[in-house]
């Protein structure tokens, strides 16, 4: 467990029933932002399975955001996506280098800490989750085909067994691949003390709602690393022949002496561009729905306005402070960040 000022915060990670790790993580303590007060920035990439690559795909996706947000000279939504835009040329990049990368891609949820709110961003299929007062909360849309398709029963086109049986429900209809971003998700949430967010590959699916709120509330007084290790631990128990990676980062908000824990949650008032559906594996509530046109360099911005590498198997890894090759890398790459920004947003 490792703490910064107001949050303690840990990563847990299991590969699963596959072969190889394919998600990744990484974190940045104290990150630089035009606002007061940013304490954390934490990332999970999903790479997407079956295809060529995915752990090089989430691996790109995580470093390169990683040293490109320290130097970028915006507030912290316009910095979180250029950073993106950054992750997703390098992807691009490499499968330009290297034809037989063709068709990797990575999922990615980002969230940045203050005090009292936190700024996110996500796109794919990996999921921002928000527990208070034993209630959990899917914060993020996800990106799948199964909004298109239950759309098209809402208009008719279809029966609610056939979007329910089609093979493609769960496809990733954006993802980190270097073309344009078809759809990016973004918002930010008001935090109290005793607050957990959880940023997750979705390899956590195996559990349910319950199941991961139970955990929180039960693990809740000895912190972010038992949190973290418990949902790893209840995955790797349920032994499931399929089972995904299964990655997460959790992010506590401290209980002072002199602050009482909130129980009320508040509404989320979310302007989303997609259905929000709640995917079918999940019994978590979803954002609700609304439109917002903003956008650039060929990404759809969905706004919700409510205000590293992976760990071995079932093992816990908690972290600190950026490590020095970060920051050394962000000065590299600082000059060609600002001969390039305008090519790239």
């Amino acid at each position: 467990m490792s703490m910064v000022e107001g949050s303690d915060f840990a990563a847990a990670s299991t590969i699963g029933a596959r072969e190889r790790q394919e998600d990744d993580w990484g974190t940045h303590v104290n990150p630089p932002a035009l606002e007061d007060g940013a304490r954390l920035l934490a990332l999970v990439a999903d790479g997407m399975g079956g295809m060529p690559a995915g752990n090089q795909a989430s691996s790109i996706a995580i470093r390169t955001f990683l040293d490109s947000y320290p130097v970028i000279r915006e507030p912290a939504r316009q910095r979180m996506r250029h950073a993106l835009a950054h992750a997703n040329r390098e992807v691009g990049i490499a499968v330009e280098s290297e034809p037989a990368l063709t068709g990797m891609g990575s999922t990615l949820v980002a969230a940045l800490f203050f005090e009292d709110r936190c700024v996110w961003l996500s796109i794919g299929d990996s999921f921002i989750l928000h527990c208070r007062g034993g209630e959990l909360e899917r914060v993020n849309p996800l990106h799948i085909y199964a909004n298109e398709l239950d759309e098209q029963v809402r208009r008719g086109q279809i029966t609610a067994e056939a979007a329910a049986s089609n093979p493609d429900r769960a496809s990733l209809t954006s993802v980190v691949h270097g073309a344009a971003l078809e759809q990016v998700a973004q918002g930010e949430m008001r935090l109290t003390p005793g607050d957990v967010v959880i940023l997750a590959s979705d390899g956590i699916a195996t559990l349910t709602e319950m199941e991961i709120a139970s955990l929180c509330t039960e693990c809740a007084d000895e912190g972010a690393a038992q949190i973290a290790e418990a949902i790893v631990g209840r995955v790797d128990e349920c032994g499931r022949n399929n089972q995904d990676n299964a990655t997460v980062v959790v992010v506590r908000q401290e209980v002072g002496d002199d602050q009482d824990t909130l129980v009320i949650r508040e509404g989320t008032d979310a302007e989303l561009l997609e259905s929000a559906a709640v995917d079918p594996r999940l019994d978590f509530h979803a954002p609700g729905g609304g439109v917002d046109d903003e956008g650039e360099a060929g990404v759809a911005v969905e706004q919700a306005d409510q205000t590293k590498s992976a760990g071995q198997h079932g093992a816990v890894k908690a972290f600190g402070v950026s490590s020095v090759w970060r920051l050394v890398a962000a000065f590299i790459v600082g000059a060609a960040v600002g001969v390039t920004a305008a090519w790239f947003l």
